[in-house]
């Protein structure tokens, strides 16, 4: 930290004063009149957050109905900020957190509201990081933006700076940021066909495009290079589904946004906006098809436009007339673009009154659904491109492949395929197999069980893909089962597991399916004992600042219901002292779990008998460093667990002292 101290109020030309009380603090002041404090976040500090990141707290005295901007930048790590009140010297009450705008740097625009103390914290995202920071503080202009006229054909050049104010009403990039605009307005009719081109000295410009009380239409910008000096072009086409004013912002690219930059760093963002009457494209054919229909097609991007209250689609139609009563798959699929199926009526204009629609149900880009028809009236079909995704825009076509076909079931089956304990089978779900009420494939197997008989069903990944299965288990018959247990979601993953006790001697039926009605999957279906949990050895003791390394196996004891191995240490705490537990293994997602434990108790009352650990302080990721402050003096349980089961490996577990929590403030 730098050698000089302010332990003194210092007024600022911004209007609010900022305090400095024994911290060190080198600052500039600007012509621009912007504050900048630099300091910096070193192993010496002893004040740490909730996460364990260090932090310096910056005290200030703003006027209520200010509204000031807040910008931090990090040498060599990604910062993090707060701005609150203090409330009863507590931190902190009605926050405001500074947002990314690239690796080094956040920022945040702070409304003063209350006459009370207000902090900003400094920090960094990650616990441990450490480096110089500066911070910039602003009290912004936030005057209303006045629209004004654009002409048809008559190119603006303008620029934008931070002299332009800022205005959280209006439309801008990103309603974080609040970026700096210029707002224009044309009156156009409807069925109008425009383009918009917009250029900045910079970097790509930010056009929004709206009428007033709707959301901003998505144009599908396109990227048409370099514009005079050294920025870049886009232009966009669209044609008006109704009649009236639309409003044009444009804005600057937050990454490079002069509100938030650096302001040591002069200029403008210099732009072009240019709006054309451009002619009405000819009528588009589209195709009336049947069931049965398979086409390899292209989408043009310089002849597929499809204007939409969303703005316009890159896009293809189609006219099919369904039979009612059957059921129907639609499929598109393309490795060049993010192909989307919309069903419906649409209207002269391409407005669509959408009835179902689907993105990724075939899987990748690929989107499949099941449309089952109620009537013979004809349906429209739309495949779009998710208009603006950058691999698109590289190229002129993109080729995509689509289908209708009948979808056939098969018969209700008799009888399931036979299973027992100790089976592990792989369930194929394809297209024409059974289906459920909720017509999703699924595969039945019977299983003769004994009354009291305990089985544990599972489903795991084929293949490295996961399904995301669907598992019931009851009596009767296939076709009329009375459920007695079912789960979606209690294995690892998007796996299914169920923990069945036999009710009486008889065969039982299992039916695993998938949550998904347009997918057909794969996956493996396991039928084992039930496990028990064991009576676990005692917690291992182990002392601040050791080092433990230790292995989940097989032979270690589980844990709950979910069947997660697990070990347990204890070490002696003091009260009100902040802890960091430090896991890290190369093998598994873990969890540490802390609780008091009382070692005049031989059993462990709140953790073998499947209970939560209460009160819980639960960390879950592959590295982990939890804080935990206890409650008392005296031994305190840690237990370490896979987070799902199957999960083993080597891990390091170290515990050190942080401190006297209630000296924090």
């Amino acid at each position: 930290m730098p050698k000089n101290y302010y332990s003194n109020f210092l007024c600022l030309s911004l209007g609010f004063t900022v305090l400095f009380a024994n911290h060190a603090f080198a600052q500039t002041a600007t012509a621009s009149g912007v504050q900048i404090i630099e300091g910096e976040i070193a192993k010496t500090n002893k004040t740490t957050d909730e996460d364990g990141a260090l932090y310096e707290n910056f005290p200030i005295n703003a006027k209520v109905g200010q509204k000031a901007l807040v910008k931090m930048t990090g040498e060599g790590f990604k910062p993090a900020f707060e701005v609150g009140y203090i409330n009863g010297g507590k931190w902190c009450s009605k926050c405001a957190t500074g947002h990314k705008i690239d690796e080094n740097s956040v920022a945040t625009i702070f409304y003063v509201k209350e006459n009370m103390p207000l902090q900003i914290r400094a920090s960094s995202v990650h616990a441990g990081d450490i480096g110089k920071f500066k911070v910039f503080y602003k009290v912004i202009d936030t005057k209303p933006l006045v629209a004004k006229p654009l002409v048809i054909g008559k190119q603006i050049n303008d620029s934008i700076s931070a002299d332009d104010g800022l205005n959280p009403n209006e439309i801008s990039y990103d309603a974080t940021f609040w970026g700096n605009i210029d707002k224009y307005y044309v009156d156009l009719k409807t069925g109008q066909n425009i383009e918009i081109y917009a250029a900045s000295n910079t970097d790509i410009p930010e056009v929004k495009f709206y009428r007033l009380g709707h959301d901003p239409y998505h144009l599908n910008w396109e990227f048409i290079g370099n514009a005079k000096g050294d920025g870049d072009a886009i232009s966009a086409r669209f044609m008006t589904p109704f009649a009236g004013r639309y409003y044009f912002n444009i804005s600057n690219n937050p990454i490079k946004d002069i509100s938030i930059a650096d302001p040591t760093i002069e200029g403008k963002i210099n732009y072009s906006l240019l709006v054309n009457n451009t002619s009405a494209r000819a009528p588009k054919i589209i195709p009336h098809i049947k069931t049965g229909y398979e086409t390899n097609s292209t989408f043009d991007k310089n002849l597929d436009l499809i204007p939409s209250r969303r703005g316009n689609l890159i896009a293809k139609d189609y006219i099919f007339t369904p039979t009612a009563g059957k059921n129907y798959w639609i499929t598109a699929q393309s490795k060049d673009t993010d192909v989307s199926i919309w069903i419906g009526k649409k209207s002269n204009l391409g407005e669509f009154e959408l009835y179902q629609s689907d993105d990724d149900n075939a899987g990748g880009t690929g989107a499949k659904l099941l449309y089952q028809s109620k009537s013979n009236a004809p349906l429209d079909i739309r495949l779009f491109s998710n208009y603006g995704y950058p691999e698109y825009q590289k190229k002129n076509l993109a080729e995509y492949s689509f289908s209708i076909k009948e979808m056939t079931r098969a018969p209700t089956p008799f009888n399931g395929k036979s299973i027992k304990i100790g089976d592990k089978v792989l369930v194929q779900l394809k297209d024409g197999g059974y289906r459920n009420q909720l017509d999703a494939l699924y595969e039945i197997y019977r299983i003769n069980l004994k009354a009291g008989e305990k089985a544990t069903i599972f489903t795991d990944e084929y293949q490295y893909i996961s399904a995301d299965t669907y598992l019931e288990i009851g009596t009767g018959s296939p076709d009329n089962l009375n459920i007695l247990a079912q789960d979606e979601d209690s294995g690892s993953g998007n796996n299914a597991k169920i923990r069945f006790t036999a009710p009486q001697n008889g065969e039982y039926y299992i039916r695993a399916s998938a949550t998904n009605i347009a997918h057909e999957d794969n996956f493996y279906l396991n039928i084992i004992p039930t496990i028990e949990p064991q009576t676990p050895p005692p917690p291992i003791e182990i002392a601040i600042g050791q080092e433990i390394k230790g292995e989940l196996s097989n032979s270690s004891p589980l844990y709950g219901d979910d069947d997660v191995k697990f070990a347990d240490y204890i070490f002696t705490a003091t009260k009100d002292t902040k802890y960091k537990l430090s896991l890290k293994s190369d093998d598994f997602f873990a969890n540490i779990m802390v609780r008091p434990f009382d070692m005049s108790d031989a059993k462990f009352t709140q953790s073998v008998d499947n209970t939560p650990i209460s009160p819980p302080v639960v960390s879950g990721t592959k590295d982990n460093n939890l804080d935990y402050v206890s409650p008392i003096s005296g031994k305190v349980l840690v237990r370490i667990t896979s987070s799902t089961d199957n999960q083993l490996g080597k891990y390091n577990l170290i515990i050190n002292e942080q401190g006297n929590d209630t000296q924090k403030q």
